[in-house]
């Protein structure tokens, strides 16, 4: 019988130490500041390839930390470039992440200026006029209508990352973000990871994929790693697939 225990009691405290060290190995305490835990999917695409720091182009960045995807990469000591036209988002990225750099402007296929739509829920704030429509018809309100300045991705690469690509881009610009991608010129920069917001934005959750803007991306060398409902993230082929 006490043999039995012992036998019992070890096997017990051998179970014990073989779960402890798989979630050891698992990490359960991942946290994610994105919408849907794109962060933490594109983290780990740069963690198996090796990029333990990398670079980043977030193209309506709205928050600094909330809803936010690059905000994991910058407390691993991650630097990019965040664009948001609204310029008080803009004055906390500068006193929440100082070392990045925050543009208090708008990405649009051509440099310039562009009429600015904001709705009462900010997330939905844009330069689109058709999608500020759209969202009006929805039930939302049109706030204030101001004019922005617009620089394109191109340029932002060109001035602020040395014309070298950043690692990944995360595009979420209401309404034109196939206009954006289908600007960037991918003869030159290509970055590794491309992150999109790909559905249509509807009330009870219903938004339809954009067919068209998957197809742009993957036609340009990339694969669809991927997809959240909300957005799509994206692998150059050549990177993920050795």
């Amino acid at each position: 019988m006490l043999l039995n225990k012992i036998k019992n009691k070890l096997s017990s405290m051998f179970i014990k130490e073989k779960v402890n060290e798989r979630f050891d190995y698992i990490n359960p305490q991942k946290i994610s500041y994105s919408q849907s835990g794109e962060d933490l999917l594109v983290d780990y695409i740069f963690k198996v390839r090796g990029l333990e720091k990398v670079s980043y182009l977030d193209i309506g960045a709205n928050h600094p930390l909330y809803i936010n995807n690059t905000y994991i990469f910058y407390l691993k000591g991650s630097r990019g470039v965040n664009i948001e036209p609204n310029p008080k988002m803009i004055e906390r990225f500068i006193k929440l992440r100082p070392n990045d750099i925050s543009i208090a402007a708008g990405a649009a296929p051509d440099k310039g200026e562009l009429i600015y739509y904001e709705l009462d829920s900010p997330e939905l704030n844009t330069f689109s006029k058709e999608h500020a429509l759209q969202m009006q018809e929805k039930g939302h309100t049109i706030h204030r209508v101001t004019i922005f300045p617009v620089i394109t991705i191109n340029y932002i690469i060109a001035t602020y990352f040395n014309n070298i690509s950043p690692n990944v881009i995360f595009i979420d610009a209401e309404g034109m973000d196939f206009e954006l991608v289908n600007s960037i010129d991918f003869n030159i920069y290509k970055p590794e990871v491309l992150c999109v917001e790909s559905v249509s934005y509807e009330l009870d959750g219903s938004g339809k994929k954009d067919a068209k803007l998957i197809d742009l991306i993957t036609s340009k060398g990339y694969m669809l790693y991927a997809d959240t409902n909300i957005n799509s993230i994206f692998v150059r082929k050549d990177f993920w697939l050795l």
